[in-house]
């Protein structure tokens, strides 16, 4: 029995995170495997502003070391905030900045 297509979508999306992990890098998929974990439906439009704003989120960072719960904290904030409506990528990218105690907005 073959997986269904969101098994395999998943295994894409984890295949393509670990790449670009090994490359050092975090792209606009990378919170796709947090958004499928967190339940939450978007329609194409939010998934990719939530990644632009994932990815910029990190960049804010600026250390690619990060463990992974860092990210996980971002994305989920990210996340949660789009499930309220917000689709402004400086905004979710501020939310899930605010997680770690960072304060974009102040700035």
């Amino acid at each position: 029995m073959s997986p269904g297509p969101n098994r395999s979508f998943a295994i894409f999306v984890i295949a393509c995170q670990e790449l670009s992990a090994l490359r050092g890098e975090i792209s606009v998929g990378s919170i796709l495997p947090f958004i499928a974990r967190s339940g939450g439906v978007f329609n194409d439009l939010a998934t990719q502003v939530m990644g632009e704003a994932f990815d910029a989120a990190c960049r804010e960072l600026h250390d690619k070391g990060q463990p992974t719960i860092v990210y996980e904290v971002i994305a989920k904030r990210i996340i949660d905030t789009a499930k309220k409506g917000e689709r402004d990528p400086v905004r979710l990218r501020n939310a899930g900045l605010a997680a770690l105690g960072f304060d974009k907005e102040a700035g």
